[in-house]
């Protein structure tokens, strides 16, 4: 079987630490209000945006202290305001949200890092 593109990991830069992304996923949602009116349908009575969360999976490699993205943990739930670059897009006030590092006797580490951001996505000028 042919493959039709081959993509490398791309790093991506989360305050000091470099991730050498090879998966991303964003998602958002909304916060509804709802009421029943006199007829029984559901109004929507309020609507609010929540912050956009972006998890980013791939590989870490240091070769001096392989586990050394795990200090990111000491950055849970800090109003680090980081500004992260992926594929075009610039996503800004980041805060990380949760992470996993997965050490599996290779030269690197396996890691997931989700950030949340609640400003508005950019394209990269």
């Amino acid at each position: 079987m042919e493959k039709i593109c081959v993509r490398e990991a791309v790093p991506v830069k989360i305050g000091y630490m470099e991730l050498y992304c090879e998966s991303f996923k964003a998602y958002a949602v909304s916060d509804l209000s709802e009421q029943l009116a006199v007829s029984g349908a559901n109004v929507i009575t309020n609507s609010g945006r929540k912050s956009t969360r972006l998890m980013f999976k791939g590989r870490v490699y240091n070769e001096k202290v392989p586990l050394q993205f795990v200090l990111i943990s000491n950055s849970l739930g800090y109003d680090g305001n980081y500004t992260i670059e992926y594929r075009g897009l610039v996503f800004e006030n980041c805060i990380i949200c949760g992470f996993t590092v997965e050490d599996k006797g290779e030269d690197f580490v396996y890691v997931t890092v989700t950030v949340a951001t609640p400003d508005m996505i950019m394209i990269k000028n």
